[in-house]
């Protein structure tokens, strides 16, 4: 039993620490906070858009350029953009388009 529960606190911790990594290694956290004061988002809409960036940017990374490959990243720069479109004011998507390319200079497509 004690030791079931050790496990079971160190795949905890485990999935902690990857989880921070990888929001720390994509630069998710400090574009956030980029949008959030930007975009002047509410804390629930900072949320979501937070989920949004880690969903997406985690398939963008993983996608390489090569080929046919730019057709899969814009098609999935593109879900983002609907996403976001959807969470946002007509006020908030404008200057979202505006300061994309500014804060996530690697997303250059036409919205």
């Amino acid at each position: 039993m004690k030791n079931t529960l050790i496990l079971f606190m160190f795949l905890l911790f485990i999935i902690q620490i990857n989880g921070q990594q990888y929001a720390s290694k994509y630069h998710i956290d400090k574009i956030n906070n980029a949008y959030t004061s930007s975009l002047e988002l509410t804390k629930k809409e900072s949320k979501e858009f937070r989920k949004i960036l880690l969903k997406f940017n985690k398939e963008l990374y993983k996608i390489d350029l090569k080929g046919d490959n730019k057709r899969l990243f814009n098609k999935t720069l593109k879900f983002q953009t609907i996403q976001i479109f959807q969470l946002l004011s007509s006020e908030q998507f404008s200057i979202y388009k505006k300061s994309v390319l500014e804060l996530e200079p690697y997303k250059e497509y036409k919205l």
